[in-house]
């Protein structure tokens, strides 16, 4: 009889914890996500002209996963484009460029274990920082004009999990100070735990953005007639899981 209770009494104060177990993440979590690192060739379409800015760059991102299936991400590449000129009257005008992009956010995530795929939402804070480049006039003076176009970013997307390719894609909406627009992204990533290690600890992947932007109505910003209206973004590098 003892055995019989004491048996009952282990039930009734396992049951709620395997099931806080399938359905709740614990409040006491171990730290897990990435950290990526690379190289970035960026081409973009300066709306109302003819300039193409073109270039390489560097960026590096981090994602912490926290609790309750929750996580937070920042972002931060650097852009060395070109400045094209042309010629504007008695002055010489040098077309504008990226020089700086950057996001930080965060956002809710759940995983379909028959697909295998990570699906997502998130919300992000996003800094675009472009150069006119020098503007220089018949005197010979120089100037050179910056503008940030500061906004929000709101995004969906997924990542597939698979031992050999991952693919992962994004698409949202971008509303910012001087311009609003649409931005996607795709790639594609090979883990290499099954050559170096069991746990796939390094990742190398490709990654492809779009980003197509429009000057806001009434907006009378230095930069409205020079907004880049298309933005392409070539990324390779290494990405650093951790758990």
């Amino acid at each position: 009889m003892r055995k019989t209770l004491l048996g009952l009494a282990f039930g009734t104060l396992a049951a709620p914890a395997a099931f806080a177990q399938d359905y709740v993440q614990p409040v006491f979590w171990r730290p897990s996500g990435d950290l990526s690192v690379w190289y970035s060739y960026a081409d973009q379409k300066v709306q109302e002209t003819d300039h193409s800015p073109s270039g390489s760059g560097v960026g590096f991102s981090a994602q912490l996963n926290l609790p309750y299936y929750l996580f937070v991400e920042g972002k931060f590449q650097f852009n060395g484009e070109d400045q094209p000129s042309e010629n504007v009257g008695q002055n010489t005008f040098v077309g504008t460029s990226l020089d700086e992009q950057a996001r930080v956010g965060g956002g809710i995530q759940a995983y379909l274990p028959l697909i295998p795929t990570t699906i997502y939402a998130k919300a992000d804070y996003m800094h675009y920082r472009f150069s006119s480049g020098d503007l220089v006039d018949q005197f010979g003076n120089v100037g050179r004009i910056y503008d940030n176009d500061d906004g929000a970013g709101y995004f969906a997307g997924f990542r597939t999990n698979g031992p050999w390719v991952q693919f992962y894609g994004e698409g949202g909406y971008l509303k910012l100070s001087d311009s609003h627009g649409q931005q996607f992204r795709g790639g594609v990533a090979f883990p290499l735990g099954h050559i170096i290690r069991r746990r796939a600890n390094i990742e190398l992947f490709a990654e492809y953005d779009w980003t197509r932007l429009h000057a806001n109505h009434g907006n009378d910003d230095t930069f409205q007639n020079f907004l880049p209206g298309l933005m392409y973004d070539y990324q390779v590098g290494v990405r650093i899981p951790f758990y």
